[in-house]
């Protein structure tokens, strides 16, 4: 059954259900305090610093709007901004909040494969209720060793530890059976099937760490013998809940602990994590056993903008920084921050926090490397750099890594240091392939291959091309890049690019396989121009590499964002002056006129 990668639809007379149904002040006050106005609710805003309430909730129309920052949706939107969840991610939160259950359109095969996820992850929340109930248990082994460890009860509770005993049939017994259930077991990771056909427990004798997605529920987990057994750690295997180079070990009680968080720290184990957050730095996680990837690097930073990097001072553990900073090197946009900690050899976060304390062990945080200049640090280390030799190793390093670099601003700046301790009079160059006598020069990026094509790449139809449209192709290149995007549609503004757009954020949202001819289906029942739009961008392409797709349709989303919240801006201070010329204004309305012209007053007049 189809199950590791199926995104069922949800039908929208349910998501509109859903709106209606939800307190959003309710919902809303639950996290932010809020004051009654009338017959609306005002707040300090939850997405900015504010110290006066500029944040309303209308809980009649079901929509909350702060008039500091520009934030504005419905029950989902504040989900999405507040736990930074994707839209299916939000729909779901919010229909477990109203005991509700999320329907999906499709055939029986469709209707099986949503109740074969769910089965599963009733499987393993019944698992992880089995293993605290072991460690509650009289005479539990594993309930000394954490109390050796440093590990409260409280801490325990709020990690969902629990414990698994030395046998080979435990969980079996207390949860298998049948032959379903025995199939669920083993698919889910808990079970190990023989050949024979018989199965057993795969997890024996150890301290259970439940792993969780960002809803909290309970995909995976970790276990640590007690004594000198091998493996130290035993993790579940991928299933269809479960995949290890995307999942990150207590992220979702991070977020619990601190939904405003600014930053996260990243370490190597499971205890390390544990220790921090009892010592009072619970905004700590961990990679699942494997080097930092990609995929943990983009999730990080859609939750926050700065990610500091935790590791030993061994050579595992510079090999595992080094692997860190050529993934982080991609992810360097603008408003984002990545520094690098590197312990003293021998210890690790769980034994240094214990023993010099919460303070000094924030300090040490405090005075991580940045990127910029861990690049040099980590370039430098095990060469010989009194020779030139080595000396024109580091910089080569370096000038790779800077190369990578989004950000332009800062790979100049690293460039520039580059050619100063090189002793370069002019920066660094890409290497330029040599021409021959009237022949034209090579194109800048690689060949269709590497690259999204471009057919007429200086053309000046691309100068006219809206930024609507260029990230539809975007899409239309990249589908996945829909997940990436976690705010609000773009409004409408009465042209056929931006109602593609919305669209296409749309469908893809559901599914991001859909094949184009089904997308051409779809926008032919919308319009026929709309059709025939769609059609003319899958002929056209960019002149981009794949690898900057990303930074190009977020950047273009984030400036139709920012446009449409200074139109709105100027649009609610045209109303207030023409207010103002048929009545006074209320304290409320000239506080927020007086705001809106302050902010506004940076704009060109002319656009104003």
């Amino acid at each position: 059954m189809p199950t590791g990668s199926y995104r069922p639809l949800i039908p929208q007379h349910f998501i509109d259900e859903l709106v209606a149904r939800a307190d959003l002040a309710q919902l809303v006050g639950e996290r932010v305090p809020l004051r009654r106005r009338g017959r609306d609710f005002w707040g300090c805003c939850p997405f900015h610093d504010e110290k006066t309430p500029s944040f309303k909730v209308d809980a009649n129309e079901h929509y909350f709007k702060c008039f500091g920052c520009g934030a504005s949706g419905n029950a989902i939107g504040f989900l999405i901004e507040m736990d930074r969840l994707s839209f299916p991610e939000a729909v779901e939160a919010l229909a477990a909040h109203l005991g509700m259950e999320v329907p999906h359109e499709g055939g029986e095969q469709d209707r099986e494969a949503v109740q074969h996820l769910h089965d599963l992850r009733s499987v393993m929340a019944r698992s992880a209720e089995w293993f605290r109930q072991q460690l509650q248990a009289e005479n539990c082994e594993a309930v000394e060793y954490l109390r050796r460890r440093g590990v409260n009860r409280e801490i325990a509770e709020r990690f969902g530890l629990g414990f698994v005993p030395e046998a080979w049939d435990g969980l079996h017994r207390a949860l298998g059976g049948s032959r379903k259930q025995d199939d669920l077991l083993v698919e889910a990771g808990m079970l190990v099937r023989k050949d024979d056909g018989r199965v057993y427990d795969r997890f024996r004798g150890r301290v259970m760490f439940p792993i969780r997605d960002r809803q909290g529920r309970t995909i995976a987990f970790g276990g640590r013998v007690m004594g000198d057994g091998e493996p130290k750690y035993l993790n579940s295997p991928e299933s269809p809940l479960f995949h290890k180079s995307e999942e990150i070990y207590g992220l979702y009680e991070a977020k619990e602990a601190d939904r405003r968080m600014e930053r996260l720290l990243v370490v190597e184990g499971y205890m390390d994590v544990i220790a921090l957050a009892q010592h009072g730095i619970p905004w700590s996680v961990a990679t699942l056993g494997t080097a930092l990837t990609e995929q943990h690097l983009r999730k990080l930073f859609r939750i926050v903008p700065e990610v500091i990097f935790s590791f030993d001072g061994d050579n595992a553990g510079r090999a595992a920084a080094r692997k860190a900073l050529e993934a982080a090197a991609p992810r360097m946009e603008e408003g984002l921050q990545a520094r690098f900690l590197i312990l003293p050899q021998g210890e690790d976060p769980d034994s240094l926090v214990r023993r010099e304390g919460p303070a000094a062990f924030a300090r040490r945080v405090q005075e991580a490397l940045p990127f910029s200049e861990f690049i040099f640090e980590d370039a430098r280390h095990g060469i010989d750099t009194g020779s030139l030799e080595g000396q024109a190793q580091v910089l080569s390093r370096v000038e790779k890594l800077a190369r990578k670099v989004p950000n332009p601003m800062l790979s100049r700046l690293i460039l520039q240091r580059v050619q100063e301790e090189s002793g370069q009079r002019s920066p660094p160059q890409r290497p330029r392939a040599l021409r021959q006598p009237q022949t034209p020069s090579a194109p800048p990026w690689p060949a269709a291959s590497h690259a999204v094509r471009r057919p007429q790449p200086a053309s000046s139809r691309h100068a006219r091309t809206s930024m609507d449209l260029i990230a539809v192709r975007c899409l239309l290149h990249r589908p996945s890049l829909v997940t990436a995007w976690e705010g609000s549609p773009p409004p409408p503004d009465g042209t056929d690019a931006r109602q593609l757009l919305i669209h296409l954020l749309e469908w893809l949202e559901e599914d991001s396989s859909r094949p184009h001819s089904w997308l051409i289906g779809r926008a032919a029942g919308v319009s026929p121009q709309l059709e025939a739009l769609l059609k003319a961008q899958l002929d056209e392409g960019l002149l981009l590499p794949m690898e900057h797709l990303e930074t190009e349709f977020l950047g273009i989303l984030r400036k139709i964002s920012a446009a449409n919240s200074e139109q709105q801006k100027k649009s609610r201070r045209r109303a207030l002056q023409e207010a103002s010329r048929s009545r006074p204004l209320t304290r409320e309305e000239m506080l927020e006129l007086q705001e809106l012209i302050r902010q506004l007053a940076g704009l060109n007049p002319e656009t104003n």
